[in-house]
């Protein structure tokens, strides 16, 4: 086959690429401005531009090859303009993608003590977002609600004006200063007592409740020093009577408990036990409910007593051993051991 009828094969299957990229553009674009678009769809419109841009620049580098060096410029300006509407088309298409992903990630039921973490991430993904009419704004907060949330905002039709009222309407029943620090004071008041202190996930994941709300109450304009004695009391009454013990220890030249303290001796207690738990066990992550105890991992013979019977020391077993009846421990010839 000549080297004319390559070229000519090669310009028509990229003119069939061409095509199809172009309609792939096309949709994208109509589906980037709906609303209602799903990030399924959405991926695989992604996947199917970059399967294509592969095929293509595969086809362009063969047609580069065969072209002569008048022709080239030229090609090369065209196939240029083609990658830029691809790539154009696959950032739009990524962004979609991760700000579907951060609004639909949680639903927003109406529970005071997730507002603020709601409204945060909405507020940076969609609300002042530029790009995004306030129409479109809306639909993403019709779909990033549920239960109460939804129902408050229900009634309002879709339109620019209502967007900026159905965000008033839930600031003012959700976001309510004083209501947003009765619920994360009283979280910290309904916190499940602390059961084990040896139980590191337990352990970890009563501190990271309790610095949740104190952030949230911190955010939200509230002094520490304004609850701080209060709420260091009822955090203590929530340890197991041996961590109790330890921390009245360590805060025993201080006459009243500051949160800030706790706090700081909550993360160095899980971080001791995170050690601890890494030395004795290297190899092992630590697993939910697992108990952070110090083990003796001594190999028991099959049949042989159990652990306890056993003699925790070499030299405890030398100084148990009777010389009338025990030979080496060691080579097993009839003299004592020796160390």
């Amino acid at each position: 086959m000549s080297q004319k009828t390559d070229l000519e094969r090669l310009k028509k299957q990229r003119s069939s690429h061409r095509g199809q990229v172009t309609k792939l553009i096309s949709k994208a674009e109509n589906r980037l401005t709906n609303p209602d678009v799903e990030i399924d769809e959405l991926e695989g419109l992604l996947i199917q531009l970059q399967t294509k841009d592969e095929q293509l620049k595969s086809i362009d580098s063969k047609i580069e090859n065969v072209l002569d060096l008048t022709e080239i410029e030229s090609e090369i300006e065209k196939i240029d303009e083609y990658n830029e509407d691809i790539v154009f088309t696959s950032v739009k298409l990524k962004n979609k993608i991760k700000l579907l992903q951060s609004v639909t990630e949680q639903t927003y039921y109406g529970d005071p003590s997730e507002y603020l973490n709601f409204w945060n991430q909405f507020e940076n993904a969609v609300d002042k977002n530029s790009s995004l009419s306030n129409i479109e704004k809306f639909s993403y907060l019709f779909s990033s609600l549920g239960g109460d949330a939804l129902s408050c905002i229900k009634g309002f039709a879709v339109s620019d004006d209502n967007y900026e009222s159905a965000i008033k309407l839930l600031k003012d029943t959700f976001g309510q200063t004083d209501v947003l620090i009765n619920a994360h004071v009283s979280k910290l008041l309904n916190m499940s007592p602390l059961k084990n202190s040896s139980n590191l996930q337990e352990l970890r994941n009563f501190y990271f409740k309790c610095q949740t709300q104190i952030r949230s109450l911190d955010s939200l304009g509230v002094k520490s020093d304004t609850y701080s004695v209060m709420l260091s009391a009822i955090i203590l009454k929530l340890f197991p009577s041996d961590l109790a013990l330890e921390f009245s220890k360590a805060e025993i030249s201080s006459s009243n408990h500051n949160l800030e303290d706790l706090m700081k001796f909550l993360h160095d207690v899980v971080s001791v036990r995170q050690r601890t738990f890494q030395i004795q066990s290297p190899s092992h992550p630590p697993h939910r409910g697992e108990n952070l105890q110090y083990k003796q991992f001594v190999r028991r013979p099959f049949g042989a007593p159990s652990r306890s019977k056993f003699a925790s020391s070499a030299s405890e077993m030398l100084t148990n051993a009777s010389p009338s009846t025990s030979g080496c421990l060691f080579c097993g010839q009839g003299h004592l051991s020796h160390l």
